[in-house]
């Protein structure tokens, strides 16, 4: 898999007023700032497209000046072990923010690969600072971005801490259904673009155990599962199912 700054014809594009026209301004997180500094960040957004499923954004120890917002698509962070093991970190729809990891070194301290064809905002950390000097708004924004990952990283460990597969998995389920249903207005079925295996790396489940759920949770009548697609026919049980420690 090649990183995207090596892709033959997707050269990075500067994207003139991206912000003020974006279809995800609305989820984004610049979207509370005021129309000129909306327009000077759009102005220096560089759009960057992901032509398809395993085509990398970034990996492990590339240096990074910027943060990505996730446009169209989606995408997942990973780590990888000294003997080449992975392990998911997280997945990302449109509207949501990845790169905070490099805020603390200046280089990523996991890789991230595309799921499906996707299209990320690149913006430059020098733009964002010159803007929160000068906008207490987007300070605060940033200040949520952050507040935001790590409240995330506490989701996830309270999924880990559940005893039962399906507890973690029903979690699971009900955490990606509200971010997916957000972006798409409410629409059904539900997209799981990540794999199976994927699934049972974030939430710490084997493939086996990870299968048997999903049968439980269809045989339980809760969902119904066709492909990438999920349709949630109990949501009250499906709720219930995450509580079941």
């Amino acid at each position: 898999m090649e990183k995207l700054h090596q892709y033959a014809g997707l050269e990075a594009q500067v994207v003139k007023n991206s912000c003020r026209f974006c279809v995800v301004k609305a989820s984004c997180f610049p979207h509370g700032i005021n129309g000129v500094n909306l327009a000077k960040l759009g102005a220096e957004v560089i759009n960057r497209p992901l032509a398809c499923r395993g085509h990398h954004l970034f990996t492990m120890g590339d240096p990074e000046d910027s943060i990505y917002v996730v446009r169209a698509g989606a995408l997942k962070t990973y780590i990888s072990s000294s003997d080449g093991e992975e392990q998911v970190t997280g997945f990302y729809l449109p509207g949501e923010v990845m790169g905070l990891d490099a805020f603390e070194s200046g280089k990523h301290e996991c890789g991230a690969v595309a799921l499906q064809s996707s299209n990320v905002c690149k913006i430059p950390n020098v733009l964002l600072q010159n803007i929160c000097h000068s906008t207490p708004e987007m300070f605060d924004e940033i200040r949520r971005l952050i507040g935001s990952e790590i409240l995330e990283n506490q989701r996830i460990i309270l999924t880990l801490n559940k005893r039962k597969a399906t507890a973690r998995l029903a979690s699971f389920m009900l955490d990606w259904i509200q971010r997916w249903q957000l972006d798409h207005r409410g629409a059904e079925p539900v997209e799981l673009p990540m794999s199976r295996t994927d699934i049972a790396s974030y939430i710490g489940l084997t493939a086996e155990s990870l299968s048997r759920s999903f049968r439980k949770l269809q045989q339980r009548g809760i969902i119904s599962v066709s492909g990438h697609q999920v349709i949630v026919t109990e949501q009250r049980l499906l709720q219930e199912a995450s509580n079941d420690d």
